[in-house]
């Protein structure tokens, strides 16, 4: 058991969120899916179902209102990225967020700014799974 409580993880997004996101979480017990949401009601809940999430929803600002959480994952498309990390920030969350987190300097800078205010981190996920360098030191 861990020496800790479960991070509590509320993911927004069903694409990669789902394939990638979702089952990392989930197979780590440092965490507890929480919350999942989607621009699609039926993605949501065929995500929730999938990997036990009790809370399902289309209205990802609702989610972040409603359901219980200490860590925001972002994996949308990137022209929502900042709205999105922007909101969990002000809400005192935790944002790990696909890349880029946000479209130009002063939004980065912003979001930077905010989650020192908050005492909360905003890390941003690089996925190297096709980088070159990688698939050279797995082979």
């Amino acid at each position: 058991m861990p020496a800790h409580p479960p991070i509590r993880v509320l993911l927004i997004g069903t694409g990669f969120g789902a394939q990638v996101h979702a089952p990392g979480f989930a197979s780590n017990r440092a965490f507890k899916l929480a919350g999942v949401a989607s621009g699609n009601l039926e993605n949501a809940r065929r995500v929730a179902a999938e990997f036990a999430i009790p809370y399902a929803t289309d209205d990802w600002k609702r989610m972040l209102d409603e359901a219980d959480a200490d860590l925001v994952s972002i994996a949308t498309p990137v022209d929502q990225h900042y709205p999105m990390a922007r909101a969990a920030l002000e809400r005192g969350r935790h944002v790990l967020c696909e890349k880029p987190f946000a479209m130009n300097l002063a939004e980065a800078r912003e979001l930077s700014s905010l989650a020192a205010a908050k005492g909360v981190v905003h890390v941003v996920n690089h996925e190297f799974r096709h980088f070159p360098a990688r698939e050279t030191l797995t082979r």
